[in-house]
Order: C-alpha cells, then sequence, then structure tokens
C-alpha cells in the first residue's frame, strides 16, 4: 500500500518507538496516535491520512514533534547524511545501488525473492534487515565486496568481509598463483592493479620497456607506480604513445565508468579529479558513456627512436574472491599485435 498525505522535513535518522510527551502544545495529546502510524526515516516525517496504515493527524502535530526532535537528538546525528554514504543509513545505500543498477524495487523483487513490500519497507526504514538479508540483496544488486561491508556497517552489523595485503601470509597461494601467471607472460609486459589502478605487481617484461621509453627518468619517481598517472602524466609515458588522444581519452571514460559503477567513494573521487587535471584532458571525459561502436580493441602505439611497438592488453580477474583486496585486483597483460613488435621485446629480453 503506497503512502499518502502530508510530509515535512525534519534532519534527524530513522527513529522508531513511541515518544515522551515533550510539552510543545495542546495537541500532543495526538503523539501516540502519530508515533504509531507515522513513519520517520531519512530526515522525513510522514502524516497519513484515514485509510492508509492508521489513525489521522494533523500537520500542526506533525511539525511540533519534528522540532521536537531536532532538539532533542545530537547534532552528530542529525549530520549522519551530509557525512556521506559511509554513514548514510541502510535504506538510503540500498535505494541508490538498486537505482545504480537501473532495477526497480519489483525487478529487485524478483531477482532476490524478497517481496516488494519488503524492499520498500527495508528503503523507507519501516522494516530492520538482518545480516543475512543485507548480504542477500547485496548479491542480487551485485554489489562490490567493499560496499557490502558498507551496507552492513549501515544495518549495524560488523563487515564480513576482510581487505588483505597482497603480502599478506593468507594470500600466499594466492600471490604464488598470480607470480606464475607473470612469470609466463614474458618475454611481454604484465602487471597486477587495483581497483585505482596501483601497480601492486609487474613482471620484469614491464620493467624492461618503461626503462626503454623513459631512460634514466624510470627511476626517478617516488612512492607506488600507478597506470593511468604513468600513461597520462606528461612527465610519464605520454611523449612515447603515439595515439595518446585516443588512448587518454579511452582510459578516462572507461575508467570513470568502471569507478561510478562500482561506487564512488572519495579516494576514487579525488583520483579522478587529479586525472581530470592533466595537460588536454577535459573533465567533461567523465561524463561521456563508453563508445562501444568504435573497434573491439584499442592498440597501445609506442614510439622511439624510430621504433614502433603495437600492443593490445587483456585483463584477467580472480574468480569467487573473498577478499575486498583480490575482487578488486586484476591481471593485465601485454601482448604484440605484430611481429616487428613481438621480435622488439624478444629482442629487449636477450638485452
Amino acid at each position: 500500500m503506497a503512502p499518502c498525505g502530508d510530509t515535512i522535513l525534519a534532519p534527524h535518522p530513522p527513529l522508531r518507538g513511541t515518544f515522551p510527551t515533550l510539552g510543545v502544545g495542546k495537541e500532543m495529546e495526538d503523539v501516540h496516535a502519530f508515533t504509531a502510524t507515522a513513519t520517520i526515516t531519512r530526515g522525513i516525517i510522514e502524516r497519513r491520512a484515514p485509510g492508509c496504515y492508521g489513525w489521522p493527524v494533523s500537520s500542526s502535530t506533525a511539525r511540533h514533534l519534528a522540532c521536537a526532535l531536532w532538539w532533542t537528538f545530537p547534532m552528530s546525528i542529525a549530520s549522519d547524511l551530509a557525512a556521506g554514504t559511509d554513514r548514510a543509513p541502510f535504506g538510503l545505500l540500498l535505494r541508490q545501488w538498486r537505482r545504480r543498477r537501473g532495477a526497480s524495487q519489483l525487478e529487485l523483487s524478483l531477482r532476490s525473492g524478497v517481496s516488494q513490500r519488503h524492499v520498500s519497507f527495508l528503503e523507507s526504514g519501516r522494516a530492520r534487515p538482518s545480516r543475512e538479508m543485507v548480504v542477500h540483496l547485496a548479491v542480487a544488486l551485485d554489489v562490490p565486496l567493499r560496499h557490502q561491508n558498507q551496507l552492513l556497517l549501515a544495518a549495524g552489523f560488523a563487515p564480513v568481509y576482510r581487505q588483505s595485503d597482497l603480502a599478506a601470509p593468507e594470500l600466499a597461494d594466492v600471490r604464488q598463483a598470480i607470480e606464475l601467471i607473470l612469470g609466463h607472460q614474458e618475454p611481454y609486459p604484465a602487471i597486477v592493479i587495483d581497483r585505482l589502478f596501483n601497480v601492486l605487481m609487474g613482471n620484469a617484461a614491464t620493467t624492461r620497456l618503461v626503462g626503454y621509453l623513459m631512460g634514466e627518468r624510470a627511476g626517478a619517481a617516488s612512492g607506488p607506480v600507478n597506470l593511468l598517472r604513468l600513461t597520462l602524466a606528461p612527465q610519464g609515458l605520454r611523449p612515447y604513445i603515439a595515439n595518446w588522444p585516443q588512448v587518454a581519452h579511452y582510459l578516462i571514460t572507461r575508467s570513470a565508468a568502471e569507478l561510478a559503477l562500482n561506487g564512488l567513494d572519495d579516494a576514487a573521487k579525488a583520483f579522478l579529479d587529479e586525472l581530470s587535471s592533466y595537460p588536454d584532458v577535459p573533465t567533461s571525459w567523465r561524463e561521456m558513456k563508453p563508445d562501444d561502436g568504435l573497434s573491439p580493441i584499442l592498440p597501445l602505439h609506442f614510439s622511439k627512436d624510430g621504433k614502433t611497438i603495437r600492443v593490445m592488453t587483456t585483463i584477467s580477474t580472480l574468480g569467487t574472491p573473498q577478499d575486498v583486496a583480490l575482487q578488486e585486483m586484476r591481471i593485465e597483460t601485454f601482448f604484440p599485435m605484430d611481429a616487428a613488435s613481438a621480435e622488439f621485446f624478444k629482442r629487449l629480453a636477450r638485452g
């Protein structure tokens, strides 16, 4: 049944229960009727008319209650919604993920086997989810593990999925498998990157290629290497990429779309802001939809000393990861697109 009646706004988080008399006027005698039938969630107090969910109540009563709640509850609670998704109520996060996936409440109901009414109640704050329900709906919406943890926290539960460092002892088997992949890719480059394109591992062929292109500058950078920074920044590989405008446009539009699909947090937004600050990288590229009507692959053309090296890349991910870092990790392998490029990498490996 859809809600009906007036709505007024009050800055507070989801609240439930019967409130004591707050002494805000003669109409407070209606407060208990109001709290038995109204929803107070996401800063909205809804007054329902007869025939909806319960007894009617005047707008004046609702307004008095809103003011009383504003002064009764701490400002730190009232500011939760302004603090970002890390502290947003569960219902708000669930609705955001459902809309991000382009699903209606009915579609989510069909995907998950949870009634549309209950989905609506969870989003509005009328119902509280169990831990199992949070995970079940997150899986139905294909929410990344990082953000499944946020949904659990918003619902009042501890995170389920850990985020391990690739060098951690518990990931020794995974690291060994990755090292085998990188080794077998020789003499062609291969790297391991995280969700923000930081390079976690790389084979010797990658070091040789970057060293050949950048010379002494290859070892001048301090801190971790980032694939997009290395590709797009003027002091990186940009001078050696013959088709840089096409590559830059592709990387920005694709990475922005991918990060948005998986949930933009502060770190991802800051990273995209940094990339947009580089010369010849318009901010508008971040808002563009990737053009899937072009060639199925975008070759990368390196050029130096009269030599042109043409490569394409493939990306692999780990199946059924149960760790945030492993789910976000990708292995990018580079392959020559012609015989001359293949011979270049072989010669480079021989020294």
